[in-house]
C-alpha cells in the first residue's frame, strides 16, 4: 500500500513535488509569473554566510544531525535509522538543526540576470547530497568516502558549539558510537530552484527578480531546493 504524502521524508516530498515542473530552465529565460518557475544556477551568497556545524565550512544553508548507535529494540526500530552494516543497530537523532541565509541564484552564461532568493525570510524544503559523515569511536572501519574515525576528545571546536546547542552530552564509555551528518549548499555550488518569480525596483531603478514562496498549504510556504536534481 502506498504511503500519503504526509507520511513521506521532506527530501522524498521535494523529489515529488519538482518532478511535476519540467525541465529545469536556465537563467535567461526567468520572467516575471504568479506560476512557479523551476530553475538552476550557481550560489552567491549575499553579505552573512553560514558555517556548517560539522564541516566548519562556508555555506548559505545546512541540515546537520548527531545521531547514536543503538540495539534495535519495538520501540526504537520504528525512529531508528537501520545501520547499513548491522541489521540489529539502528541511529538515534539526538539532536538536528538547519539554517538558510539570503543568497542569489547566478549563471556564467548570461551574467546580467540574478535571482534573489531570501533565504533567511522564507523556509526553505531542501533535497541535499550528504556532504559530510563523521563516526566518533575507536577502531571503526572507513565505510565510504567522506566518512573519518576520530575520538570525542577530538571533536573540532564547531562541533563542540553544535552539541552544546543540543544540549547532548556525550558518554565516556568508548563503546558509545556517534555519527555526526551534514548537508549543505556552498558558494558556487549548483542547485536547482523552484519558486515564483517576482520582479522589482531597486533604489538605483534596477531591476531585480526575488524567487517568492510556492504555497504548499494554508499554513505554509516554502521555497525548494535541489543539487541532486539534473535531468
Amino acid at each position: 500500500m502506498p504511503l500519503c504524502f504526509c507520511c513521506l521524508s521532506t527530501a522524498e516530498k521535494v523529489n515529488i513535488v519538482m518532478s511535476n515542473f519540467g525541465a529545469l530552465n536556465r537563467l535567461n529565460n526567468v520572467e516575471q509569473s504568479e506560476f512557479p518557475q523551476f530553475l538552476c544556477g550557481r550560489i552567491l551568497p549575499v553579505e552573512k554566510t553560514l558555517q556548517g556545524p560539522i564541516s566548519g565550512k562556508e555555506c548559505v544553508y545546512y541540515e546537520a544531525v548527531v545521531e547514536k548507535l543503538e540495539d534495535k529494540t519495538d520501540e526504537n526500530g520504528l525512529i531508528g535509522i537501520p545501520d547499513p552494516n548491522d541489521r540489529m543497530k539502528v541511529w538515534i537523532p539526538l539532536y538536528f538543526e538547519k539554517k538558510s541565509a539570503d543568497f542569489v541564484l547566478l549563471d556564467p552564461a548570461f551574467p546580467t540576470v540574478s535571482v534573489y532568493v531570501p533565504g533567511s525570510k522564507n523556509h526553505v524544503k531542501v533535497l541535499a547530497t550528504e556532504d559530510t559523515s563523521i563516526k566518533t569511536a575507536n577502531l571503526l572501519n572507513q565505510q565510504k568516502k567522506a566518512k573519518v574515525t576520530v575520538q570525542n576528545s577530538q571533536l573540532p571546536p564547531q562541533i563542540e558549539e553544535f552539541l552544546k546547542r543540543g544540549k547532548v552530552e556525550l558518554s565516556n564509555d568508548s563503546g558509545v558510537v556517534y555519527r555526526y551528518r551534514e548537508s549543505s549548499f556552498e558558494k558556487g555550488e549548483q542547485v536547482a530552484v523552484l519558486g515564483v518569480v517576482e520582479q522589482i525596483t531597486a533604489e538605483n531603478n534596477e531591476p531585480i527578480n526575488i524567487l517568492r514562496v510556492v504555497r504548499e498549504s494554508s499554513s505554509s510556504h516554502y521555497v525548494t531546493c535541489s543539487d541532486m536534481f539534473y535531468r
